[in-house]
């Protein structure tokens, strides 16, 4: 997910490719990565 994310996707797309039913569960779920795993 996070390397979706830093590709450029949005969390719509994100959630379409990881057939996940609801955008908002990309952006809860991105919301609580901590900071030493984000992709630099």
């Amino acid at each position: 997910m996070l390397y979706l994310h830093k590709n450029g996707l949005s969390q719509t797309e994100i959630a379409k490719g990881l057939d996940i039913k609801h955008r908002q569960s990309v952006s809860k779920a991105l919301a609580s990565i901590p900071d030493r795993f984000w992709l630099s």
